[in-house]
């Protein structure tokens, strides 16, 4: 979780009490020293600054998700235009799909195993059991 390019929170759980207390969950807030001098200074308005680490993460996520190299950024840093941009591509996407609302369909990552392919850890009694249910 992201706040405001501010304050970062990384990790498994989720913000409720049973993973604060029960799960066995884990994560980590960090509040970093360092402003970031990048346009907006203030995103949220509060006097707080923007934060190097909490901006760097948000910006290098949503460049994973659009696929963008790692300076092209300048239509990422302020929120609002950063959402355009994802409608934007969102809008390409489906005009490139079948069917309304469907997602691109991706060939199968380099080295992963066909889906029902239970690995070398189960033998073939376990195999033929899983088939017969």
């Amino acid at each position: 979780m992201i706040v405001d390019d501010v304050w970062a929170m990384v990790g498994s759980d989720n913000l409720n009490r049973r993973s604060w207390s029960y799960d066995s969950e884990l994560s980590i807030g960090v509040l970093d020293a360092e402003l970031d001098a990048r346009e907006p200074t203030d995103p949220a308005g509060l006097g707080d600054g923007a934060r190097t680490f909490a901006r760097n993460l948000r910006l290098r996520l949503w460049r994973e998700h659009l696929d963008r190299d790692a300076h092209d950024v300048a239509d990422l840093l302020r929120p609002a235009e950063a959402f355009e941009t994802f409608r934007r591509q969102a809008d390409q996407t489906r005009r490139g799909s079948d069917t309304p609302g469907e997602a691109r369909r991706h060939g199968r990552l380099p080295g992963r195993r066909p889906h029902g392919h239970a690995g070398p850890w189960l033998g073939r009694a376990a195999l033929a059991g899983n088939q017969a249910r």
